[in-house]
């Protein structure tokens, strides 16, 4: 048992992309015992007490040599996700026991999707010479608009759909978070300065994300009514990943792992963590080649 059977628990299902071996040699090249990331379909166990909270992983989703990775819900109930099995970077969709991934966006260099709440439209950045171009489009659509925003490299709509939000590299002058508004157009700074992996809570009230500065990353919750921002855990693990709401809003799971090497050897190691809300210690909850993940976008049954 992973919790006791009289304390109480909530479970939703979140993706995993995983890696077994992920041992690489010297020059970046996967060995022969390596194995590349593989989409998993996995459940979050919420328990009463934080420290019982746990990871299930349930079955792979599309399982092939090839490396798949950045899963995330679609509103219609399908994962999308990036993998280069047909030998470039492109943006495939599934269901669980389909037997092959449908072809999403046919661009090579995809490195980032998301998708509006209400399934209408999708925003996706395509890595170029010039870095990264943002685009927008209707789901299953071969037609998509350039949006005029430089350096993004990392993207999420709000839960209303308004708005998008749009992390940018650049120099000091452009480095943040933005709100994108979908409808007219105009682009607002959020926070300014190295901040990272920004996503909304399921209420839309709250920011969170990663501020990083000379001696460490700090997780910090910005109040988008009044722009008051505090730190929640001061200092995360080196080389976070991803980050995301439980969907009730009362956690934060966070993903960070760095490449480690030993001799002509290099592999892949990660944990996942997670946090309250409310306040406390980010806790691991368990250890093992988890990439990214992504909570279902639906709010647990009371």
């Amino acid at each position: 048992m992973i919790t006791n059977p009289g304390i109480p628990e909530h479970r939703f299902p979140i993706l995993l992309a995983r890696s077994d071996e992920g041992y690489l040699d010297a020059a970046g090249r996967a060995i022969p015992d390596g194995h590349p990331a593989d989409i998993c379909l996995a459940e979050y166990v919420e328990a009463e007490s934080i420290d019982r909270d746990a990871v299930l992983v349930l079955r792979p989703l599309a399982p092939s040599p090839a490396d798949d990775r950045d899963p995330t819900w679609m509103p219609d109930g399908r994962i999308a996700f990036i993998s280069d099995r047909d030998g470039e970077d492109r943006l495939y969709a599934t269901r669980p026991g389909q037997s092959r991934p449908d072809l999403l966006v046919d661009a090579n260099g995809v490195r980032s999707a998301c998708f509006a709440p209400d399934g209408r439209e999708m925003a996706y950045l395509v890595e170029g010479p010039e870095g990264c171009a943002l685009w927008r489009a209707e789901p299953d659509s071969t037609q998509a608009a350039r949006v005029a925003i430089e350096g993004a490299c990392h993207i999420a709509y709000a839960p209303d759909g308004k708005t998008l939000l749009v992390q940018r590299q650049g120099p000091p002058e452009v480095l943040g978070l933005y709100a994108l508004d979908l409808a007219g157009g105009d682009v607002t700074r959020l926070v300014k300065g190295d901040a990272h992996h920004g996503t909304f809570s399921p209420d839309g009230r709250t920011l969170a994300f990663i501020r990083a500065d000379a001696e460490a990353e700090s997780l910090c919750l910005r109040n988008l009514a009044t722009g008051d921002e505090r730190v929640l855990v001061e200092a995360v693990p080196e080389g976070v990943l991803d980050m995301s709401f439980t969907p009730d809003g009362s956690r934060i799971l966070v993903h960070a792992g760095m490449e480690r090497h030993e001799g002509t050897l290099a592999w892949f190691e990660s944990a996942t963590y997670v946090a309250p809300t409310a306040g406390g210690d980010l806790r691991q909850i368990r250890h093992a080649d988890a990439l990214s993940s992504d909570p279902k976008p639906e709010r647990r049954a009371a």
